[in-house]
């Protein structure tokens, strides 16, 4: 394949990639090991009140309230000693959300990436206080 192919199979990859980011209403979020957010999607940048643009290259925690803020980062600290998945339930301010975040892993078997999926639960939280 020339560099131009390459550059064009990329470009088209990448592309792809935005728009299956961007589907979603999930917030999604790929950061590095020290939270450096690599890319987001549009919902994840809204919910910040920020673009993508502004998103990118900076830490995470510096987009969220302090409280929540600590708390992430003991979650991102849990994926990486324990090199597993992380489900966790988190109210904040009376809304809920479902996270899930999941390492990545280089050639090594080394957590280099965390993804992270964040999804709003307040229905289903009603539903099952009104189980009880």
């Amino acid at each position: 394949m020339t560099n131009r192919g390459l550059m064009k199979a990329l470009d088209k990859n990448e592309n792809a990639a935005y728009i299956l980011l961007n589907t979603s209403l999930d917030l999604m979020v790929l950061l590095e090991k020290n939270g450096m957010i690599l890319a987001c999607n549009e919902a994840f940048a809204q919910s910040r009140e920020g673009s993508i643009n502004e998103l990118i290259g900076s830490i995470i925690w510096e987009w969220l309230p302090s409280d929540l803020a600590a708390r992430s980062q003991q979650f991102h600290e849990a994926i990486i000693q324990s090199c597993a998945p992380l489900r966790v339930e988190v109210e904040q301010d009376g809304r809920w959300s479902e996270t899930i975040a999941v390492p990545i892993f280089n050639g090594t078997g080394e957590v280099t990436n965390i993804a992270i999926y964040s999804r709003e639960i307040n229905e289903l939280k009603k539903t099952e206080e009104a189980l009880r």
